[in-house]
């Protein structure tokens, strides 16, 4: 169900079951899926920290 909108301007999301909430449209490209496995990958390569950056 719709929940209101975030500061951008996306639309948020509320699960009815667990009352948790999410947008479909990410601001921030950390929070993005795949990310956090990206720089798993990286980091296990031997690439520094400021290419992961």
């Amino acid at each position: 169900m719709r929940n209101g909108k975030s500061t951008a301007g996306h639309q948020r999301y509320l699960c009815s079951h667990c009352r948790k909430t999410w947008q479909l449209q990410f601001t921030y490209t950390a929070s993005q899926p795949g990310t956090h496995q990206k720089i798993i990958d990286m980091a296990m390569n031997g690439v520094g920290c400021r290419a992961t950056a």
